[in-house]
């Protein structure tokens, strides 16, 4: 199995409360959707590192009121904190919803699905289910006092006679007790893990508990409590083995207004048998079972041409099929409704961690009047960006909601029912808000100030974007086209932003090789102030995602790694790219400053690269001993290194006249003895001399003395 690096957080949205389990070589994690429909999604991975979308366990949960949006609401309630067990061929999901005060209970042989829905007699708290080696079947649940109750083998119930008592206990101080259970018998051993919280601040701490039996006694402490960067502890989830042994927590840390977001954190067991995390960091190690896989991204730029729609979407709350239609743009038709927040069919997605956008074209010329339509930053704070009808004609009105309730914080006319509206959201410490604006023509004017967000328990999910369509009166609908997500935190869309065509038209005729549609078309002075300014982990992830799908990405990938002081790391990372360079603009882009600091053992390196089987590593192996090895670390002996070269390459020849063109009018008494002993290919030897000559270094007599040095290619061949 290949080895690659996971990124935490790993999906940068927001799953909470992630269960996740290996069947064969594929990984699957259940997460919440609260009020969003449909419901209970279901992640893949073959690697823990990458994840994407592969079902949904309902398309809506229950016809009520609540769940309707039909005058109230399931607001902070909803489905949550699922089970995900697999066993004797039949897949099981477990959860509550804390509006209907059920316990529902999903089965299906395919995880695909169909599911089969029941209900679990009684209301069990974060709920983890175990199938026992002998045929018995737990649920462990609750809050603080943490109790283990036996099911019947058909899960409908309590099995009468069966276990039913509470196992663990909580401290009463502490401003959480013991939740979020996972439940698991490994090697004949019981284990239980929960998050709760410190007693003197609100910071998530994950427990671990072991036991020979599941009644007790129960044993443990506190296994993970880590601050790891922006976050207030990681703690909640489950935990996996990977094929090769090694097990893993898949565990959520708190990221502001933008989620709840899974972190991969490698576990072992120690003498005991007790589990012993290491301490949460950015980059784990993990293996691929299958290497090969592309991985769709949780989020999805969309055209609404036809249905489905992609999983990545999600209705706020249950939808009103008849009023929607898809194809050729997404039209929703516009109830009544007294705000945004009581809107129904708003359509939404995640919204990344740490900065995103999305933006889209909304056709509100069927609006009527009190009708508005637009896009939202979903959340208690929310704020709705749209085109409202009135008898005047059309505006642009922001929408925004603070603790004193809603309000309009800006407003002006417009001359057509269509614009284009964009939402921005920026996560950090001290910065959860999001930014709107409308584009006009190719550039985007700000509507409102900075709106700052938070994760409001009131509405308990992170934030997201929403597109929506209501009305104060009656009757009416909008349409919405061009969708477009943006990952601002992904360098690869960053690059999206700053393309300029005419530099992409440009660059595809003097770079061969290549057609505009491998091509961004982004200067060079933008590409290294963007690699300065990518965030760490944004960085650290596009350097993982090899190969890239641009030219300009393998340029912003030089940049990046021009920027690399310390020699060990530049030189790994120089290493494992140089595979991937197959032109010269990025080749001759790649100088890592890092490599000024051990030449000793950037010459070994360059050594082996003059060596290589692939062109562009033997050109970039040349330009390094040119750019270190010609001043005051020069030997004679590193002309002989550049003269051993034996290339059909144009790049590589052309490289190679370069290098001694320069050592020429570096370190003339040495080089030209290359030259007059004919040390080259006859067609390096004329391109140095033709360089050297064409270089302003050498004096008037040097370059006359060097044209009388040229081969006569024809006329060595015939004799």
């Amino acid at each position: 199995m290949d080895k690659i690096f996971a990124l935490n957080p790993l999906t940068r949205l927001d799953y909470p409360d992630p269960d996740v389990i290996r069947v064969g070589d594929a990984y699957y994690m259940a997460s919440t959707t609260m009020y969003f429909m449909p419901g209970c999604v279901i992640l893949r991975s073959y690697d823990l590192a990458n994840w994407e979308f592969f079902t949904h366990v309902y398309d809506i949960l229950e016809d009520t009121p609540r769940e309707n949006l039909d005058g109230q609401t399931a607001y902070g309630c909803g489905m949550w904190a699922p089970t995900l067990r697999y066993h004797d061929g039949v897949f099981h999901v477990v959860f509550i919803a804390n509006d209907t005060k059920k316990t529902y209970h999903y089965a299906a042989e395919n995880i695909a699905g169909p599911w089969k829905k029941s209900c679990i007699e009684g209301f069990y708290h974060d709920p983890s289910l175990l199938f026992d080696d002998d045929g018995r079947v737990y649920i462990m649940y609750g809050n603080r006092d943490i109790r283990v109750t036996e099911l019947k083998a058909d899960l409908s119930g309590p099995k009468p006679g069966g276990v039913d008592k509470t196992v663990i206990r909580d401290v009463p101080k502490s401003p959480l007790g013991y939740e979020g259970s996972h439940l698991y018998k490994i090697n004949g051993k019981y284990y239980a893990f929960f998050i709760h919280g410190t007693r003197d601040r609100w910071f998530r701490v994950e427990a671990a508990f072991m036991a020979d039996s599941i009644e007790g006694p129960w044993t443990g402490k506190d296994v993970i409590c880590d601050e790891f960067g922006e976050v207030s502890g990681v703690a909640q989830g489950g935990i996996v083995d990977a094929p090769d042994g090694d097990w893993y927590g898949v565990i959520f840390s708190d990221m502001g207004a933008a989620g709840r977001i899974p972190n991969l954190i490698p576990m072992s067991f120690d003498e005991t048998g007790f589990p012993v995390f290491e301490n949460a960091r950015r980059r784990v190690g993990v293996k691929s079972t299958r290497p090969e896989h592309e991985y769709a991204p949780l989020y999805v730029s969309d055209s609404f041409d036809s249905e489905p729609l992609n999983g990545a979407w999600e209705w706020n709350h249950n939808p009103v099929k008849d009023k929607i239609r898809i194809g050729g743009g997404l039209r929703i038709e516009a109830m009544r409704a007294e705000n945004f927040e009581m809107a129904k069919n708003t359509l939404t997605q995640r919204a990344l961690y740490p900065r995103c956008s999305a933006e889209v074209t909304v056709d509100a010329s069927e609006l009527k009047d009190g009708g508005f339509a637009g896009i939202a930053a979903l959340q208690y704070r929310y704020g709705a960006l749209g085109i409202s009808k009135t008898p005047e004609g059309y505006a642009v009105r922001l929408i925004l909601r603070e603790d004193g309730g809603e309000f309009c914080a800006e407003e002006f006319k417009i001359n057509s029912p269509r614009a284009t509206l964009r939402v921005s959201f920026e996560f950090g410490i001290g910065k959860d808000y999001a930014e709107f604006y409308i584009r006009e023509g190719k550039a985007l004017r700000q509507i409102g100030g900075r709106h700052f967000m938070n994760f409001d328990l009131r509405h308990f999910t992170g934030c997201r974007f929403g597109l929506f369509c209501y009305t104060t009166s009656s009757g009416g609908a909008a349409k919405f086209n061009d969708f477009r997500y943006i990952d601002c935190g992904r360098a690869g869309e960053a690059l999206i932003e700053l393309s300029d065509p005419k530099y992409r038209d440009l660059q595809a005729k003097i770079v061969p090789g290549l057609s505009k549609s491998e091509i961004v078309g982004v200067r060079i002075p933008d590409i290294r102030r963007l690699a300065k300014s990518l965030e760490d982990s944004v960085r650290e992830r596009f350097l993982d995602e090899l190969p890239h799908s641009f030219y300009d990405e393998n340029v912003l990938h030089s940049a990046i790694l021009c920027n690399i002081s310390d020699f060990s790391e530049a030189a790994a990372m120089t290493e494992k790219f140089l595979p991937y360079i197959d032109n010269w603009a990025v080749c001759d882009a790649l100088s890592p400053k890092g490599f000024k600091k051990n030449r000793p053992e950037l010459l070994k390196k360059i050594r082996g690269w003059l060596k290589s089987d692939k062109p562009y590593t033997v050109r970039f192996g040349l330009e390094m001993l040119m750019a270190h090895f010609l001043d005051e670390d020069f030997k004679e002996e590193y002309l002989d290194l550049a003269a051993e070269v034996r290339s059909e390459e144009y790049y590589v020849n052309m490289m190679q006249a370069w290098y001694f063109a320069t050592a020429l009018a570096k370190q003339w008494s040495c080089a030209v003895r290359i030259i007059e002993n004919r040390r080259l290919s006859d067609r390096v030897h004329n391109k140095t001399i033709q360089k050297a000559v064409e270089s302003y270094r050498l004096s008037d007599e040097r370059k006359e003395y060097l044209r009388s040095l040229r081969v006569n290619a024809k006329k060595r061949q015939s004799n």
